[in-house]
């Protein structure tokens, strides 16, 4: 659960910047892939996420000025 509420939490965050920045996405996507500690108690020691942004006037660099915002 951990996990998905970080990917909730980054693309909220992402969306509202993109619309601040008057290019707002058409469709928008979050894959999320964690690596765990091995033995009890298992918590998170890496997250992964890729972000796929569709949008006519969505460039890369706002895109990742978006990002960059929203993980920081």
């Amino acid at each position: 659960m951990l996990l998905e509420a970080l990917g909730a939490s980054a693309s909220v965050v992402v969306i509202s910047i993109l619309e601040m920045m008057r290019t707002p996405a058409a469709k928008f996507e979050v894959t999320l892939e964690a690596d765990r500690y091995r033995t009890d108690p298992s918590y998170l020691t890496g997250v992964r996420m890729l972000f796929d942004v569709w949008g006519d006037c969505v460039t890369p660099d706002n895109l990742v000025r978006a990002i960059t915002l929203s993980i920081s």
